[in-house]
C-alpha cells in the first residue's frame, strides 16, 4: 500500500504543540496518532515566521496545517500559491473566525479542506458555505490511560465541596447578603 506523504507545518512556539502544555490533545494527535496511522507517512516542519513551501514540491501528497491563523502556523507560507499540493487545515474555535481574522487565511494559505471536532453546521455558521469541512473525532490518546490507579483508591478523604468558593470573612458575607447572593 502506498502511504500518503504528509507535510505538517506548524509554529513551534505554539504552547499546544508541547508535551508540557496544560492541554496536550493537539500535540498527541499530530505527533503520535497521525504517526500510528498505517496510510500516512508524516514529516514535520516547524517554522516561526516564514516557511518556504516550494521545497515541498514533488515530495509530498498533502500539506497539513495546525490552524488557519498565524498563532499556530507560520505567518507566511511563501511559494504555497504555486504548488499543486492540497492543503488541509485543522480549525479551532469556529466562532472566532471573523473576530480573529481567520477567513482571509483561506486564500493566503491556499486551504482546500478543513477538519475539526465541531459539527459541520457550527463550522458553516461562521465560515462560508463554499469551504469544505469534515468533522472527525480525536483527542483520546490510549497510552495516557494505561495503568491508572482507580479513583476510589486515589482519593482517601471525601471531597465535600468542589469548584469555586467565595471568601468567608464576615465583611464579605455581609456584602453577599446585601447583594442578595448569599
Amino acid at each position: 500500500m502506498k502511504k500518503i506523504k504528509t507535510a505538517f507545518i506548524f509554529k513551534p512556539s505554539n504552547p499546544y504543540m508541547s508535551k508540557t502544555a496544560w492541554a496536550t490533545t493537539y500535540y498527541h494527535f499530530f505527533m503520535n496518532a497521525l504517526n500510528r496511522h498505517p496510510e500516512l507517512e508524516m514529516a514535520y516542519f516547524p517554522a516561526e515566521k516564514q516557511f518556504d513551501a516550494s521545497k515541498l514540491r514533488d515530495k509530498f501528497d498533502i500539506i497539513l496545517l495546525w490552524e488557519n491563523h498565524p498563532w499556530g502556523s507560520p505567518d507566511e507560507l511563501s511559494g504555497i500559491q504555486n504548488l499543486d499540493i492540497p492543503v488541509i487545515c485543522r480549525i479551532n474555535d469556529a466562532d472566532d473566525a471573523k473576530p480573529k481574522g481567520k477567513i482571509p487565511y483561506h486564500e493566503k494559505y491556499k486551504i482546500d479542506h478543513y477538519f475539526g471536532y465541531i459539527p459541520e453546521p457550527f463550522f458553516h455558521k461562521h465560515y462560508p458555505k463554499s469551504f469544505k469541512y469534515k468533522e472527525i473525532f480525536y483527542g483520546v490518546e490510549p497510552k495516557l490511560y494505561e495503568n491508572l490507579t482507580p479513583y476510589s483508591k486515589r482519593i482517601k478523604e471525601r471531597i465535600l465541596c468542589s469548584g469555586a468558593a467565595g471568601r468567608t470573612d464576615l465583611l464579605y458575607r455581609l456584602k453577599d447578603i446585601r447583594r442578595g447572593t448569599a
